[in-house]
């Protein structure tokens, strides 16, 4: 049963809902430090349209969607990392609207209050909500992807049209791709929630679900042309140092955060919750046959099946993958919660929220999220003398991360030159974001011209990381500085950057 748009207390009680979710993403927003990853959405949003949508697209293994997105937003205002960071705040915030809607069509009473504010604390969610990247955009699209999905399995079961559903589910499905790879595999978690729901009908869901997958082909065939050109690719940026996880390793990770984030000695009580909540769940399905619990059971399965096994070919995306199985899972714990005897429900889902609520103040008790680019800023500014350039050697979107924090505690921001990793997108990044700062290892000599001392500033990485040529040119601006007289003098690490103080190598 589809219900009509909420109205008086219930449309309070959203407002209200919708007010401690965007409470929460807002704390320390504008603070913490632009890290690598916002700094290439600040480079690459900022470049010409042609370079977004070609050579760029081409070399990033990402698709161009998020990049069109950040670049559109910021010309609303501006590019500063508070607003950047307010697009994924927002997205992330209004994701609850299509959740609580399909808890409250399918389940009803308390069911979409629990789903809701699940999300609304949800510190996996609330992190990426922070961010200045794609991750808390495609979790809104996937979830008003999944109301269309649904609409369009309860038509099928009902004998109604389902073409409108399924046109919305393909161009959704397709939007979510030009986000971001893994919407494919989201796309196929939710052709899977379709089958399951209209299983009985399954032979009349087939060609809506053909409609649906030939919307999203032909609204995405640019980026899943560029996905498939990216597999098996050996060079992919940043995979071939990273370790796949096994599944115990990635079972703790989904552990870690979907169950009790930040919590560690709580987490037994928080999985017992969840546990019963789910156990809940299928006990109304066995009960009920209710097919929507029934398709969110498939859906979180393929979901936990699929993503991982994803992570064995990308496991840079295992972590980022987690965003995604908390969808179904929430409307499980609220189909669970509403399921409940009446004098259970209030504890169990107060136990649940509470979990949740402890682990997002623990995320926001972390001190330093990724790169204290503050932190090194404050320190060249105290150590720094004047006319000493900053020589870049992990990737030219350091100096965004770098020039704006120094900006924003007043310091001159010094002359820097960038040496790029061997990567394709480094060498178009640095052409790009610091074309009068480029410069070759061999030629840095000259580049730096007559100067005593200079810095070079690095990201901190494990070894494996820093050996590749791909990712950074360190050893070889090492090399360099070394071979021309030059010597270091003083080491500075903040969390997640070095600061190398060099004496300048003779030309």
């Amino acid at each position: 049963m589809i219900a009509g748009l909420p109205r008086g207390p219930t449309l309070l009680g959203i407002a209200g809902l919708l007010g401690v979710a965007l409470a929460v993403r807002l704390v320390r927003l504008d603070s913490d430090p632009i890290w690598y990853d916002e700094a290439a959405t600040i480079g690459i949003a900022a470049m010409d349209w042609h370079v977004i949508l070609g050579a760029m697209a081409q070399a990033e293994s990402s698709p161009p969607g998020y990049y069109v997105a950040a670049k559109l937003w910021s010309a609303l205002h501006d590019d500063s990392i508070w607003w950047l960071r307010m697009l994924s705040v927002l997205a992330g915030v209004g994701a609850i609207v299509p959740v609580f809607m399909l808890a409250r069509d399918y389940f009803g009473g308390v069911a979409p209050w629990v789903a809701g504010a699940f999300i609304a604390l949800a510190a996996t969610h609330v992190r990426l909500s922070q961010d200045a990247r794609c991750y808390a955009l495609l979790f809104l699209v996937t979830a008003v992807a999944m109301l269309a999905a649904a609409r369009l399995a309860a038509a099928v079961q009902r004998g109604a049209r389902a073409m409108p559903a399924a046109f919305g589910l393909g161009v959704l499905m397709g939007l979510g791709v030009w986000l971001h790879a893994t919407a494919v595999l989201i796309a196929a978690s939710l052709n899977l929630f379709v089958l399951a729901y209209a299983w009985s009908n399954w032979r009349r869901a087939l060609m809506p679900l053909v409609v649906a997958n030939a919307v999203m082909l032909a609204i995405a065939v640019v980026p899943l042309l560029a996905i498939v050109a990216h597999i098996g690719v050996a060079t992919i940026y940043g995979d071939r140092w990273i370790v796949a996880p096994g599944p115990l390793d990635a079972a703790r990770l989904y552990g870690r955060t979907l169950v009790a984030p930040f919590l560690y000695g709580l987490s037994p009580g928080a999985l017992g919750v969840q546990l019963v909540l789910l156990a809940s769940a299928m006990l109304a399905w066995w009960r009920r046959r209710d097919t929507m619990i029934m398709a969110l059971a498939v859906m979180l399965a393929g979901s936990l099946l699929l993503l991982p096994l994803a992570s064995q070919f990308r496991p840079v995306l295992l972590d980022r993958t987690i965003l995604f199985i908390l969808l179904p899972l929430a409307l499980l714990l609220a189909a669970g919660a509403a399921g409940l005897p009446r004098r259970a429900i209030v504890p169990a889902a107060a136990a649940l929220l509470l979990f949740q609520a402890i682990g997002v103040a623990g995320w926001h008790s972390v001190p330093v999220r990724k790169e204290a680019w503050d932190q090194a800023a404050g320190l060249l500014t105290a150590r720094m003398v004047a006319g000493e350039p900053v020589v870049l050697a992990d990737s030219s979107f350091v100096s965004i991360s770098l020039s704006r924090h120094l900006t924003r505690i007043g310091a001159t921001v010094p002359r820097m030159v960038a040496v790029p990793p061997a990567s394709r997108l480094e060498q178009l990044a640095a052409r790009h974001v610091m074309p009068d700062g480029l410069a070759d290892a061999a030629g840095l000599c000259r580049r730096l011209g007559e100067v005593r001392t200079l810095w070079l500033v690095l990201r901190t990485h494990p070894q494996p990381v820093a050996a590749d040529d791909d990712f950074t040119a360190r050893h070889a601006v090492r090399k360099a500085l070394a071979a021309g007289g030059g010597t270091l003098l003083t080491i500075l690490n903040v969390p997640g950057v070095e600061l190398e103080h060099w004496s300048a190598p003779k030309c």
